[in-house]
């Protein structure tokens, strides 16, 4: 069994979403590289080139978004991370997030659309 398969086996990589606020709140140095690979399979990247940074990976169904999706993400963008956001050509948009904890996710509002 490779090392991700034994992540999946040991703690549903989904769960890794209940930590965020202690992630937050002990700092991003404390997360452990596990969990830091189960961060991956919600959407949360740590930047490698920019320690302490990470970046949110959101995916559009068919590449679809409303004005009013693309009004709320912008409205997080602005209050969680470094003020930016980029599409991508496979239907997701990249938000640069300064923390785990600072990622939609994190923020029950920013689930409800």
């Amino acid at each position: 069994m490779n090392k991700i398969e034994a992540l999946k086996a040991e703690r549903d990589g989904l769960d890794v979403t209940e930590d965020l606020i202690r992630f937050a709140r002990e700092g991003w140095r404390t997360i452990a590289d596990d969990d830091k690979e189960r961060l991956k399979w919600v959407g949360v990247f740590q930047r490698k080139p920019t320690p302490g940074h990470f970046m949110m990976r959101i995916r559009m169904a068919n590449g679809i978004v409303t004005a009013a999706q693309a009004r709320l993400l912008g409205e997080i963008t602005k209050a969680t991370g470094r003020r930016r956001a980029s599409p991508s050509r496979n239907r997701r948009i990249a938000q640069s997030v300064s923390s785990p904890a600072a990622s939609p996710l994190s923020n029950p509002r920013s689930c409800a659309s």
